[in-house]
C-alpha cells in the first residue's frame, strides 16, 4: 500500500514530508549537458542529505522510483527526474555513467529535459529556435499555381521550406476540409518551377482519394504533368517522365522493389494513417522509398496508440526517436504522451477550422436519443442477456472476456440497436427506432430543398434504407465498399436537385469527398473512434460550404451505444489536445459488465 502511495506521489511530483520512514527525497538534482563532435552527453547527480547518487545510479532506479541504499534506506526518485531520464534513454544510449544523445536530436530533447533545468548546448537551442514560426520568411505561391491560397495555407509553404532546410520530414495534420491537397500542390509547383526538383515527386494515397488528386492537380497545378501508376500493364519507367506520379498504397506494396530503386524528389503519403502498423508490408514499402524530402498528410496521425506515431516518424525522419520508437506502443501514460507530442510539435502542423476559417459557417452537433420498442427491444434484450451469460458467467467467463468473442457480441448488440435485420436478415419488416426518427427528418429537409448525408459503419444498414426512401418519394445515392463509380455518384448528388439523400458507409466515405451540397449530416450509429465521426461531418463542413451545417448523432437509449458514449466521455482521448483520437482499448471485466 505504501509503495502505491509513494509511486503516485513521485509520479505527480508532490512534496513529501516523511516521518518515521527510512526513505529520502533529494535535496538537490543536477543534470549537465556538454557537446562533443557528434553527441550531447548528459551527466549529473542527486543529493540526498550527505549521500550523492550518480546519474548511473539514478538510471538504475528509474523504473521503480526507489533506490535501496546500503544501510537499508530508500532513496526516492521524483517523477520529473524519472520521466526526463526515461526520455534521455529513449533518445540516446547509456555509456558508462552518462547518456549520449545524437546531436541531430538535440532540438527534440530540449523540451523533454527542460523540467530539470538542463542547460543544453547552444547548437540544440539554436536548432529549436529555428522552428519558431515568427522566424520564418514569407513564401509567395508560385505564379503558375492557379488559385488563391488563404493565409494559413501560405504559412504552410514557409513551413515546408523550413523543414527541408533542416533536413526533416513533416506531417500536415490540418482538420479535414482545410485543403491539405491544395497546399501540397502549391509546393510541388514551386519545386518544379524553380528548377530545384531532382526527378519526379510521388504521392501515395488510398484508391478512393486518387481521383481527387487528379482533379485538384488539373485545376490548381495545370503546368504539372501527372501520371497515375496503375493497371495490369503499368510501367514505372514511363510514369517517371511526369512531374508527379500518383499511386495507391496497394500498388506501392505490390511494386515495392521497383519503387525502392527509384530516387524521388518529394514523397507525400496522403491519409498516412495507412502506415500506422510498423510491421505491415505497406509501412515497410513506404520506409523503403528514396526521397530528398518527405511529407505526410493526415487529420488523425495517431488513432490508437503511440506506436503509430513511431511508425509515421520512421518514414518521415528515420532514427529520430532513437530507441523510443520500439517502446511507444506500450506507452499509455497521458502526461508522457503529451510531453513527446509537445517535443515533436515542430514537425507537425495542425490547424483547426475554428482557428483559421472565420468565414466558415457555424456547425451544430446534436445527439438524438431514441427508445427501442416492441420486437426490436425484445430482440436486443435477448442478445444482451446471452452476451452477459457467455462473457460474464462464472463458467470461464473471464477467459472468454479477453477474446474476440467480446467484439462479436458487442457488434451484434450495436447492430440490433440500429435494426434487428442486421443480426437476422429475415427481420427486415421489424420496425427500427432509428429509421422512425430519421425518415421524417429527411422528408422535411427535402421539402425545404435541402440535402443530407446519412453515415453508418454498417453498409448492410444503409442498404435497408432505399426502399423506405423511395416509398416517400426521396431521391438517393449510395456509396459503400462495393461502389465502383464513386465520382459519378458524388457528381449526381452534388448537381441533381432531385437527389436529396446520400447514404455513405464509414469505410468508403471517410476520405476524398467534397459534399458541400449537403448541410445536414446524420450519424446512424456511434463509432468507436470519435475522430471518424468528425471526419464524416467534415464531408459537408469544409471550404466551399456557404450554409450552416447541422450534425445529428443517433443513440439508442439503454443499449451498449449509450454505455460506449458514456465510456468515451469519461476516458477522454489520450492525444485529443494535439491531433488524435483514441479507440477503446482492451476491455476489462468491470468495463464489460458496465457495457452489458
Amino acid at each position: 500500500m505504501l509503495d502505491a502511495v509513494l509511486g503516485e506521489a513521485l509520479e505527480h511530483d508532490w512534496t513529501l514530508e516523511l516521518t518515521g520512514l527510512h526513505a529520502l527525497v533529494p535535496d538537490e538534482v543536477r543534470v549537465d549537458a556538454r557537446e562533443t563532435a557528434d553527441a550531447i552527453v548528459l551527466d549529473g547527480y542527486a543529493r540526498y542529505g550527505a549521500r550523492k547518487l550518480s546519474l548511473e545510479q539514478l538510471l538504475a532506479g528509474r523504473e521503480s522510483g526507489r533506490i535501496e541504499l546500503a544501510d537499508g534506506t530508500v532513496a526516492l526518485v521524483p517523477g520529473s527526474l524519472r520521466r526526463a531520464l526515461a526520455w534521455a534513454e529513449r533518445l540516446g544510449d547509456r555509456r558508462g555513467g552518462s547518456v549520449h544523445l545524437d546531436a541531430r536530436r538535440g532540438w527534440l530533447a530540449a523540451p523533454l529535459l527542460a523540467g530539470l533545468g538542463v542547460a543544453l548546448p547552444e547548437s540544440a537551442v539554436r536548432a529549436r529556435a529555428a522552428f519558431d514560426p515568427e522566424s520564418a520568411d514569407d513564401v509567395e505561391p508560385p505564379r503558375s499555381f492557379v488559385g488563391e491560397l488563404r493565409p494559413y495555407q501560405r504559412a504552410s509553404l514557409s513551413w515546408f521550406e523550413r523543414l527541408e532546410r533542416l533536413g526533416l520530414g513533416g506531417c500536415l495534420a490540418d482538420d479535414m476540409g482545410l485543403g491539405k491537397t491544395v497546399q501540397v500542390l502549391a509546393r510541388l509547383v514551386a519545386r518544379a518551377g524553380s528548377g530545384t526538383a531532382q526527378g519526379p515527386s510521388l504521392v501515395v494515397a488510398p484508391r478512393s482519394v486518387l481521383h481527387h488528386w487528379e482533379q485538384q492537380a488539373a485545376r490548381f497545378a495545370p503546368t504539372l504533368s501527372v501520371a497515375t501508376h496503375s493497371g495490369p500493364t503499368r510501367d514505372l519507367a514511363a510514369a517517371r517522365e511526369a512531374d508527379l506520379v500518383l499511386v495507391t498504397y496497394g500498388t506501392l506494396r505490390q511494386d515495392a522493389g521497383a519503387f525502392a530503386r527509384e530516387p524521388w524528389d518529394l514523397v507525400v503519403l496522403d491519409e498516412s494513417q495507412a502506415i500506422k502498423n510498423a510491421s505491415s508490408r505497406t509501412a515497410e514499402a513506404a520506409r523503403g522509398l528514396l526521397a530528398r524530402a518527405r511529407l505526410a498528410l493526415s487529420g488523425t496521425p495517431v488513432e490508437n496508440h503511440l506506436g503509430e506515431l513511431a511508425s509515421l516518424m520512421a518514414f518521415l525522419n528515420p532514427g529520430l526517436l532513437g530507441a523510443s520508437g520500439t517502446a511507444l506502443e506500450k506507452l499509455r501514460d497521458e502526461r508522457t504522451a503529451k510531453e513527446l507530442l509537445g517535443a515533436l510539435a515542430p514537425v507537425f502542423l495542425r490547424r483547426t477550422k475554428s482557428e483559421v476559417l472565420e468565414d466558415l459557417p457555424p456547425r451544430t452537433e446534436t445527439t438524438i436519443v431514441v427508445d427501442l420498442e416492441g420486437e426490436q427491444r425484445e430482440r436486443y434484450e435477448a442478445l444482451r442477456l446471452r452476451a452477459r451469460e457467455e462473457l460474464l458467467g462464472e463458467r470461464d467467463g473471464a477467459e472468454r472476456g479477453a477474446t474476440m468473442n467480446v467484439l462479436a457480441h458487442l457488434t451484434r448488440l450495436r447492430q440490433a440497436a440500429c435494426h434487428v435485420a442486421l443480426v437476422d436478415p429475415s427481420l427486415a419488416e421489424v420496425a427500427s427506432a432509428k429509421f422512425d426518427a430519421l425518415l421524417p427528418r429527411l422528408e422535411e429537409l427535402a421539402d425545404e430543398g435541402r440535402k443530407a448525408l446519412v453515415f453508418s459503419q454498417f453498409a448492410s444498414l444503409l442498404r435497408l434504407l432505399p426502399r423506405e426512401l423511395e416509398a416517400r418519394g426521396l431521391g438517393w445515392e449510395l456509396l459503400d465498399g462495393e461502389t465502383r463509380n464513386r465520382e459519378a455518384r458524388v457528381a449526381r448528388f452534388e448537381s441533381d436537385p432531385t437527389v436529396t439523400v446520400f447514404l455513405v458507409s464509414l469505410k468508403a466515405g471517410g476520405t476524398g469527398l467534397d459534399l458541400t451540397a449537403a448541410d445536414t449530416v446524420f450519424l446512424l450509429d456511434p463509432w468507436w473512434n470519435p475522430a471518424a465521426e468528425r471526419q464524416a461531418v467534415d464531408r459537408a463542413h469544409r471550404i466551399g460550404q456557404k450554409k450552416p451545417v447541422f450534425a445529428y448523432r443517433f443513440v439508442a437509449k439503454g443499449t451498449v451505444e449509450e454505455r460506449v458514449a458514456e465510456l468515451a466521455s469519461s476516458k477522454g482521448a489520450l492525444l485529443e489536445d494535439l491531433f488524435a483520437s483514441e479507440r477503446l482499448g482492451r476491455i476489462d471485466r468491470e468495463t464489460l459488465a458496465g457495457l452489458l
